[in-house]
């Protein structure tokens, strides 16, 4: 029989140990946030399963894109070199992200030099348009 101090103890750490109540504990935005990302994770592994299957047995033929050179170090020979079929999940999606990021910085920058552009076209209009009226209005009052 445990002293009654090392029950509590053991009571204690049992009840802090959040991993062991997490199942228990989880919000409805923990459980939205596994299924997105499940959501996501489920498609990459389709491709990357989909990469291998179309491997048919070549040595190095995963393809020379972004993906084929992760599939191709998720299966290298030297254990060393190797990575984890989540390091490659995670790359996919952290270059998915940045890529969706540049664009939409990119657009972001785009609109706004057209727009500055179109104000500075409009202002020349006017100013166009007020030097010919005043050229107008001097050659009512002082013709010839």
């Amino acid at each position: 029989m445990l002293h009654r101090d090392t029950q509590v103890f053991l009571t204690l750490i049992c009840l802090t140990d959040v991993s062991f109540y997490s199942w228990l504990l989880r919000s409805a935005d923990d459980i939205e946030s596994e299924k997105l990302e499940q959501g996501i994770r489920k498609p990459i592994i389709r491709m990357i399963k989909k990469r291998e299957k179309a491997m048919n047995g070549k040595v190095d033929s995963f393809g020379n894109d972004f993906l084929g050179l992760l599939v191709k170090a998720n299966h290298d020979s030297d254990e060393g070199n190797r990575i984890t079929e989540d390091d490659v999940v995670d790359e996919c999606k952290t270059f998915y992200i940045a890529g969706h990021e540049t664009t939409t910085s990119l657009l972001t920058w785009t609109v706004l030099l057209l727009e500055t552009i179109q104000i500075g076209k409009k202002r020349q209009g006017r100013r166009c348009s007020i030097s010919l009226a005043m050229n107008t209005r001097i050659q009512m009052a002082y013709p010839g």
